[in-house]
């Protein structure tokens, strides 16, 4: 049987989305962040995380951004192929929570538009959409915004544009499962090698 969802729910969501994951840290990392600070033996170490804890409270409690780096807003959608949706496009509609999420949360806004000319389009629009086809008749959105102070290194930058455009570039995608204060996270990098092995470079693109 097909289920029919508005679109506009997805936008509302999307927004709610934005804000939330930008103000506050998921229950598991917040709670391996003070269990680390009690079993931290360094007095500089306890010292780093309490502070961090500190910057927790302030964020929740003021609604100030747990980072001032809110990121580029990246997306994985599980479609269910039993799903209807009506009113926007839903591409549109996703990319209409990003502008009201991070316009209305007074989130910063990283995106630019061209990645030659970098005007920001002042809106952190468009998000980056990974589609997925799934049974049933549900949708699931993950969000995660994407850390965007690496695109502030000229260097790292340069290499990145120009392994789009010359051939002698060669990428390379890896997966790494780290382990921060206990809790695993897996960090997607990709490398653009060039034929001059010192000039290869390796960036966060997803925190999964």
């Amino acid at each position: 049987m097909i289920r029919t969802i508005q679109t506009e729910e997805i936008t509302r969501n999307i927004k709610e989305m934005c804000i939330e994951a930008n103000h506050f840290l998921a229950e598991d990392m917040e709670h391996a962040m003070k269990k680390a600070a009690e079993e931290e033996k360094s007095e500089l170490g306890k010292k780093i995380l309490l502070q961090l804890q500190e910057n927790l409270k302030i964020a929740g409690e003021e609604m100030i951004p747990i980072c001032q780096d809110t990121g580029m807003a990246v997306f994985f959608v599980e479609i269910g192929q039993d799903v209807h949706f009506e009113g926007q496009w839903l591409e549109d509609a996703i990319n209409e929570g990003v502008r009201q999420g991070y316009t209305e949360g007074y989130l910063r806004k990283s995106v630019v538009a061209d990645p030659i000319l970098r005007e920001n389009t002042k809106d952190n629009t468009p998000a980056i959409i990974h589609y997925s086809i799934v049974p049933g008749d549900k949708v699931t959105i993950t969000f995660a915004p994407l850390p965007q102070g690496m695109h502030c290194r000229a260097e790292l930058r340069s290499c990145f544009f120009f392994s789009l455009i010359f051939p002698p570039y060669i990428f390379s995608d890896r997966l790494y499962l780290l382990n921060f204060c206990g809790v695993k996270r897996t960090f997607l990098f990709v490398t653009y090698i060039s034929t001059n092995a010192s000039a290869s470079r390796s960036v966060v693109l997803v925190i999964l």
